[in-house]
């Protein structure tokens, strides 16, 4: 009995403030939607970054040389990686169908009174 009377006291409540009723109504409809609006959104971004990682194949590896860190912070960038490894990769492994060697550094370019750093590859 004592649960009814609380039930029929929150209609009343409800009843005789509508405008607040309405609003609180809104805010949670408002925020509920936020949520699942978010969450839909990561789970569609983890599934699309998935599947192109994925479309990449699963028996690529990328070897780089060794960079030192200092602090964090990387200082600079041993290039200790020769093409003759590269080509050894492939002699030396027969599991290994291509090698891809790709090399690239940035250079400062300079034209007239203009100036600019660019990344060269290959």
């Amino acid at each position: 009995m004592f649960i009814w009377t609380i039930v029929k006291l929150a209609f009343k409540s409800l009843i005789s403030n509508k405008l607040r009723s309405f609003l609180a109504m809104l805010g949670i409809i408002i925020g509920v939607s936020a949520v699942i609006s978010l969450l839909s959104l990561g789970t569609g971004a983890q599934k699309q970054i998935s599947e192109q990682v994925s479309s990449m194949g699963k028996n690529i590896l990328t070897i780089r040389p060794g960079a030192r860190n200092a602090g964090g912070v990387r200082t600079s960038l041993n290039n200790t990686l020769k093409l003759e490894d590269a080509e050894s990769l492939v002699r030396e492994i027969p599991e290994i169908e291509q090698v891809s060697p790709l090399a690239g550094s940035s250079y400062q370019i300079k034209y007239f009174n203009k100036n600019t750093v660019s990344t060269v590859n290959g």
